[in-house]
C-alpha cells in the first residue's frame, strides 16, 4: 500500500487518486503490451530478411560450395561475415525483446516499488543492446555510397547513407 503521509485521514482524496492511478496503470501496461507487440514484429522481419541470406548460405555448403561464403557483399564483407554480423544484431533484439516481455507479463502485478523501478531501469536500459557494437555492426552492415548517381555529379560533401538506431531507441525498440 502506498504511503499517502499527510492525506492518509482524507479518504475521499485517496480514493479519487487510487482511480485515476489504476486508470492510468491500465492505460500504460496496454502502451506497453502494444509496444512489445510492435517489436515482435519488426524482430520477425529482422529474422525474415536475414533467412534468404542463411538459406544462401545453407544451400552453398550442402552443395560443398565453399566460394559462395566467401562472395562479397561490401567491399569488406564477404556473404558469411555479413550473416554472422546480421545474426549477432537480431540476437540482441530478440534477447531485449524477451526481457521487454518478462517485464510486461510481471509488471501488473508487482506492487513493490523498489522491483518497479528495476523493471523500468531495464526496458529503458536495453541490457543485452551493447550500444558500442551495434554502432559497429551498422558501420559494418551499412554498404558505401555510389561514387556518383548515373543521373547527377558527384558531390563532393555526399556521405554515405547508414543504417540507423534511432528507430529502435525513439518509438522503443524495433520499430
Amino acid at each position: 500500500a502506498p504511503h499517502w503521509g499527510c492525506l492518509r485521514h482524507n479518504a475521499e482524496i485517496i480514493e479519487r487518486v487510487e482511480g485515476k492511478l489504476h486508470e492510468q496503470c491500465r492505460h500504460y501496461i496496454k502502451l506497453l503490451r502494444e509496444t512489445c507487440h510492435e517489436l515482435a514484429l519488426t524482430h520477425g522481419k529482422m529474422e525474415q530478411a536475414l533467412l534468404p541470406l542463411r538459406t544462401t548460405l545453407r544451400l552453398a555448403a550442402a552443395k560443398g560450395d565453399e566460394m559462395m561464403g566467401q562472395a562479397p557483399v561490401t567491399n569488406t564483407l564477404t556473404l558469411a561475415q555479413a550473416v554472422s554480423l546480421a545474426e549477432e544484431l537480431v540476437e540482441m533484439y530478440a534477447k531485449d525483446l524477451h526481457l521487454k516481455r518478462l517485464i510486461v507479463d510481471d509488471v501488473v502485478a508487482q506492487a513493490n516499488r523498489d522491483v518497479l523501478i528495476v523493471y523500468l531501469t531495464s526496458w529503458e536500459m536495453m541490457p543485452y543492446v551493447d550500444k558500442r557494437r551495434q554502432s559497429e555492426l551498422f558501420d559494418m552492415l551499412t554498404p558505401p555510397a555510389p561514387l556518383f548517381h548515373p543521373n547527377s555529379s558527384p558531390s563532393p560533401n555526399a556521405t554515405p547513407p547508414r543504417l540507423s538506431s534511432s528507430s529502435y531507441e525513439d518509438d522503443d525498440p524495433y520499430a
